[in-house]
């Protein structure tokens, strides 16, 4: 789901090996609060404090390997459009760390939040409801967290809520006035679809697709879609969400099978751009989906990557960082036919990470 994506690292799943920095993970947990960092900063890592410099610049080139992380693929904004702003927090800057920073971006500027909010933590989930972001869970060292946050434009706020176990790399998004959350990993992949309506979390207990990690997910006008993911390996499978039920359409020609893609609402559809595919190669390639096919939007843009952010933003879709074998910090924009590199004076540093549009 968009810059409703997870960020971070993830670990590896049943032999598919992710190459770059993993981790593997224990137990669960609720992630307290804790200061998050307001400097722009650059390059690698830095630590769940607050840290400063210049803004990270583009890498470029695909990699054998895929990063660990995971982004939780998933996508942000509740239909088509996206509001005017992005939210992006925290993520995974190196193999072991994680971040706690707060940032909105405006379509030509990153700007810094200094609120007090979420733990540090990589492969979050986050998708826009109401004109808020809700961001579930994550990674944090070897803990999977459980905890629900609410970002309402200025702060953050802890919901009370009890709900899923904790998890990294689910799919989210936005459908039916409620939130939509399905599978991540706790150490094995999971195949639990739940929905958020911004006070409770509820379980459904029907048809569902198989466990898996790493899918995008995205709203695409009437229903939530989401693509792909890995238990054992990547797949290439579409379903869609009605709101209450799971569906998956025959598709003629789907996308490579893959893991670690990004999705975003756009045009009334769905947008999807890069990951990693079974061949333990990054790819760069842009999809779009109509309702009811796919069809490649473009074969160039951005360098390969998996676990970017992704989020619809005043009819374009803003893409930020991931994960090639390198971690990126550069922000790229679609703009419905290609995608343009936007320059930007400072940036959150290099990483994997979810971002989502309010």
């Amino acid at each position: 789901m968009a810059l409703v994506a997870c960020s971070g690292r993830g670990a590896d799943l049943g032999g598919l090996s992710d190459g770059g920095p993993e981790g593997s993970a224990s137990g669960s947990g609720s992630g307290g609060t804790s200061g998050s960092s307001s400097g722009s900063s650059s390059g690698s890592s830095s630590s769940s404090g607050s840290s400063s410099g210049s803004s990270s610049g583009s890498s470029s080139g695909s990699s054998s390997g895929s990063s660990s992380g995971s982004s939780s693929g998933s996508s942000s904004g509740g239909s088509s459009g996206g509001s005017g702003t992005v939210l992006l927090f925290g993520g995974g800057t190196s193999a072991t760390t994680e971040e706690s920073d707060t940032w909105t971006f405006d379509g030509s500027t990153w700007t810094p939040h200094s609120v007090s909010g979420p733990s540090a933590r990589c492969c979050t989930q986050t998708a826009a409801l109401g004109g808020h972001v809700i961001l579930f869970g994550g990674l944090s060292g070897s803990t999977y967290l459980s905890d629900t946050w609410v970002w309402d434009g200025a702060g953050w706020t802890q919901s009370s809520a009890a709900g899923p176990v904790g998890r990294k790399g689910a799919a989210m998004a936005a459908a039916g006035g409620k939130i939509l959350m399905f599978g991540g990993s706790n150490g094995s992949a999971l195949s639990d679809t739940w929905q958020f309506d911004g006070s409770s979390w509820t379980q459904y207990g029907g048809v569902a697709p198989g466990a898996r990690q790493g899918a995008a997910g995205a709203n695409d006008g009437s229903q939530a879609l989401m693509f792909g993911g890995y238990a054992t390996t990547p797949n290439a499978e579409t379903w869609l969400w009605s709101g209450t039920a799971w569906s998956q359409p025959s598709v003629a020609t789907p996308p490579i099978a893959r893991k670690g893609a990004m999705a975003a609402p756009f045009g009334g559809g769905v947008l999807l751009f890069g990951g990693w595919e079974t061949t333990t190669t990054f790819v760069a390639d842009t999809w779009l989906w109509n309702g009811s096919t796919w069809s490649m939007a473009a074969s160039s843009g951005p360098p390969a990557r998996e676990y970017a952010g992704i989020a619809p933003l005043g009819g374009s879709v803003i893409l930020f960082g991931g994960y090639n074998g390198t971690y990126l910090g550069d922000t790229w924009k679609w703009d419905g036919s290609s995608w343009t590199q936007v320059s930007v004076a400072s940036s959150p540093s290099a990483r994997t990470a979810s971002i989502s549009a309010y």
